[in-house]
Order: C-alpha cells, then structure tokens, then sequence
C-alpha cells in the first residue's frame, strides 16, 4: 500500500490537493486465500502555523481489494502553509503505508 500528495495549484493562499491511496496486493496473492473486499481505513492530518490541527478519519467498508490494485483520491482544501500527513490501513492484510508532506510557504 502506498499514499502520496499531490499539491494542487495555489490560489490565494489555498490549495485543493488531491491524496492518493493505492492499494496492490500482488507481493502476497499467494500467500493467502483470495480477497474480493475488506475495510480500507486512513486517516489525514493537516496543521498549520499558529493553528488547531485538522484530523479526519474515513473508513471504506467493502472496498475493493483485488491482487491488480485499487487508488483512491480523496480531495483536501488547505493553506498554503499547511503540514499535512496521511497513513492507510487495510484490515484484512494488516497492509499500511502513509506519507507527509510540508507545503510551500
């Protein structure tokens, strides 16, 4: 499992960037029996300078989990100046990855 952040374009001072959580099974299709779907879990954290952080839990139940891979974009607005970070857990493999990036100021 893999999560990236792409920055998107900055219009005053705000971005809309996009998360990516890719999902590919293939290094242990062999080990275990097959899985159609689990529960995909991830969680993003924004913070700012001088400001409360940002947290937010989603859960995909049922997602999809076949060996050839799954992304998933989930769309975050924030300040230019923002920290952000995002880690992914699928359940049924005990599968993670996560990732952080700091934004340009």
């Amino acid at each position: 499992m893999t999560c990236s952040i792409k920055l998107g374009a900055s219009v005053n001072g705000v971005r809309n960037s996009e998360v990516e959580v890719r999902v590919d099974l293939t290094p242990i299709a062999g080990s275990s029996r097959p899985l159609d779907s689990g529960t995909l879990r991830f969680t993003i954290a924004v913070v700012t300078p001088n400001g409360r952080p940002f947290t937010s839990t989603r859960r995909l139940d049922h997602a999809g989990l076949s060996s050839a891979g799954r992304l998933y974009t989930i769309g975050v607005r924030h300040r230019d100046d923002a920290k952000m970070a995002v880690i992914a857990a699928d359940s049924p493999t005990g599968s993670w990855g996560g990732c952080a990036v700091k934004s340009e100021e």
